[in-house]
């Protein structure tokens, strides 16, 4: 099965080709809203934590030798809700830092698709990705544009974008040893 991905803002889109049985699909990752879910998601599982870690406390009021069919039925389910809030956490726990990795990961795709890491293989097979020391113009902030026409790797033109803010083009003659920013990442369409 062949796979495409690209990324769309902070929408990470797959496209299947068609599996040859007729079928064939499209499912798209919002990696913000992916973001977003985690911090109430470690909250309601804080909640979880201590219901499972003290469940039995909440057994206290019920009458001490548990022998009306009420006390036994209510201590019973006590017991077993707080083992499920203890199975909720970890598999919460696990979900969790599995939309962490993702984010990360989607993270980590989207600096290297527009050139602000780079690759880096190393002889044992691994990868390792490191801060584009000339990254593209088109991903800088206004902190690295400063140090890049500084250095002389960008320089102003002469318009400004629709936002009434300096446009930057990569320095056609920067000094001796400096190589000017690229505008965009290798091997980005227009």
């Amino acid at each position: 099965m062949d796979n495409r991905r690209r990324t769309c803002g902070s929408r990470l889109m797959v496209n299947q080709a068609p599996d040859g049985g007729g079928g064939s699909g499209a499912f798209a990752v919002d990696v913000e809203t992916v973001r977003a879910v985690i911090p109430p998601l470690l909250d309601s599982l804080e909640v979880a934590r201590e219901v499972w870690k003290h469940h039995e406390k909440m057994t206290e009021g019920l009458g001490a030798d548990g022998t009306t069919g009420v006390e036994r039925t209510a201590k019973e389910f006590l017991r077993r809700w707080g083992h499920a809030m203890g199975l909720v956490v970890k598999d919460g726990e696990a979900i969790t830092q599995a939309l962490a990795v993702t984010v990360q990961q989607y993270d980590l795709a989207e600096a290297v698709a527009t050139g602000l890491m780079l690759r880096n293989d190393l002889p044992d097979g691994t990868a390792q990705y490191i801060p584009n020391p000339n990254p593209p113009i088109s991903v800088m902030n206004p902190e690295q544009l400063a140090a890049a026409e500084a250095q002389g790797k960008v320089v102003r033109a002469p318009t400004v974008n629709a936002d009434g803010h300096p446009v930057y083009v990569p320095n056609p003659n920067p000094p001796e040893g400096v190589t000017a920013a690229p505008a965009k990442p290798q091997g980005a369409g227009a």
